[in-house]
């Protein structure tokens, strides 16, 4: 399937022509492509190999961070959300389908603290007795006291161990995602290449093995910050839109990582 997105912008040195037509393959189906890599094609390959996050640098996509003190899926006072310049790195992937990251230090954590009708709430239980025919003979009221909110153990990432400002993080892999790339970035195909020959490459599906970078081209620009970036292909010439998104679909990959903790901005 092809989609047809048409953009408009300004003219003159460095910018897009004014009018642009940007093809978007879509990964969700190529011609002649087997039913099996079909179904396979709608599932990110991200969340089909837990070996492709090992090494990675990433941030939470989903969710947010147990404080340390809160050992259970409980978050008692306070918990971490993390925003999209907290980039980690990815040290260990554990045989429970979870990621150990660890983040040299806490650019863009942020502290939440609980509303104070959560730390600690009771709630009042009735339970009705009956009698054969369905009739109320009574009842029975227990309190209850609740600390904090429960969380779904694969929705939060726990903290692990602090040095500092350093921590190290067991997350779910559900929460994590790539960093998006910035202007200039280089890219070559990415793990759910769909997109055909844009590139130059001779293969329409799938990764070109050996010089990614004689096939590479720089981010030139976003549609949909949540989506797509724009690629202008160095062989080609052409620019497409690509996925790189939140539901964690990348057509196009960074060709070199930055450094973890590299404030330095292109």
């Amino acid at each position: 399937m092809i989609r047809v997105i048409s953009l408009f912008g300004p003219t003159g040195p460095g910018c897009l022509a004014a009018v642009l037509s940007i093809i978007v393959f879509q990964a969700t189906h190529v011609c002649g492509m087997p039913a099996d890599e079909e179904v396979a094609a709608s599932v990110p390959a991200c969340m089909r190999d837990v070996g492709f996050w090992k090494d990675r640098n990433v941030i939470q996509v989903f969710g947010h961070v147990f404080a340390e003190e809160d050992e259970s899926d409980v978050a008692r006072r306070y918990f971490w959300r993390l925003g999209p310049s907290a980039v980690g790195k990815v040290v260990e992937v554990t045989p429970d389908d979870c990621c150990i990251v660890e983040f040299v230090d806490d650019t863009d954590w942020h502290r939440e603290e609980l509303p104070d009708d959560f730390k600690k709430r009771s709630e009042t239980k009735i339970a009705y007795d009956r009698d054969n025919y369905g009739a109320i003979q009574g009842a029975t009221i227990t309190t209850v006291t609740r600390e904090g909110i429960q969380v779904p153990a694969r929705e939060w990432g726990r903290i692990v161990s602090t040095e500092g400002q350093r921590r190290v993080v067991k997350f779910p892999r559900e929460c994590l995602g790539l960093p998006r790339p910035r202007i200039g970035d280089k890219v070559s195909r990415g793990p759910d290449w769909r997109a055909g020959h844009a590139d130059g490459g001779a293969n329409p599906v799938g990764a070109i093995h050996g010089n990614q970078a004689g096939f590479c081209g720089a981010v030139v620009g976003e549609h949909d910050a949540d989506y797509y970036v724009l690629v202008r292909w160095d062989r080609t010439g052409r620019v497409c839109a690509y996925r790189y998104d939140k539901r964690r679909f990348y057509d196009v990959m960074l060709l070199e990582e930055p450094a973890v903790g590299n404030k330095e901005k292109k």
